[in-house]
């Protein structure tokens, strides 16, 4: 099983205020296809970190670690 980490940048479209932040979860398999990572983004633990009303841009890997 492998655990992914990745970091998130947000930016407000209208005040242009900028958030980050990472995020972690595990894939349920030995490895994460796309489909299984946009459900995992959209869970509530990790849309919860952040506030609404941001667009996102940037996603990008941190680690993938066996665990």
């Amino acid at each position: 099983m492998k655990r992914y980490k990745y970091a998130v940048f947000l930016r407000h479209p209208v005040t242009k205020d900028v958030q980050h932040g990472t995020i972690e979860f595990d894939a349920d398999g030995e490895y994460m296809d796309f489909s299984e990572l946009v459900r995992k983004l959209n869970m509530e633990q990790n849309i919860c970190k952040f506030n609404e009303g941001h667009t996102l841009i940037g996603l990008n890997i941190v680690s993938v670690e066996d665990i």
